[in-house]
């Protein structure tokens, strides 16, 4: 998912003519749509420095195996001739850049979403009943090893 926005002062200087988009994802995808990262999460071009993809994979992984959902935060300037207000973007304006990768990964996000307690009964119960368990989860696949 992207958002674009008007720069604020938050976003730092040399924004002038550029929107600021937003995008959040799973971090194993988003990873390579980025080519920077953002230096200690901090904002700004000055800021910007070629991406280390392996230690995001490795970071992913590690958070991922404690069983907790991981997002990539990430962002990029964009031209304002690009793109107009009220244009509908899809999955594609983030990750069919014809430029190649092009955001900047600003962190992750490490949410906790551990199973209810009746999940777990459940589960119990259908084991019990020789009933074969199978998880369905959109979640990084060291996440739901480790739920």
């Amino acid at each position: 998912m992207a958002t674009v926005h008007n720069p604020t002062e938050v976003d730092g200087p040399g924004m002038e003519g550029n929107y600021v988009v937003h995008a959040k994802g799973a971090p194993d995808r988003m990873v390579n749509y980025c080519a920077y990262q953002a230096k200690a999460g901090l904002l700004g071009e000055e800021y910007k420095e070629p991406i280390d993809r392996n230690y995001w994979i490795e970071q992913i992984a590690v958070l991922s195996s404690h069983g907790l959902r991981v997002l990539a935060l990430c962002r990029a300037s964009l031209p304002k001739d690009k793109i107009t207000p009220g244009d509908q973007l899809g999955p594609e304006f983030v990750n069919e850049n014809p430029e190649g990768p092009w955001l900047t990964l600003v962190g992750l996000c490490a949410i906790m979403d551990p199973p209810r307690a009746e999940c777990v009964q459940a589960i119990r119960e259908a084991h019990g009943a020789g009933v074969r368990v199978a998880m369905i989860t959109g979640d990084h696949k060291d996440t739901a090893v480790a739920i």
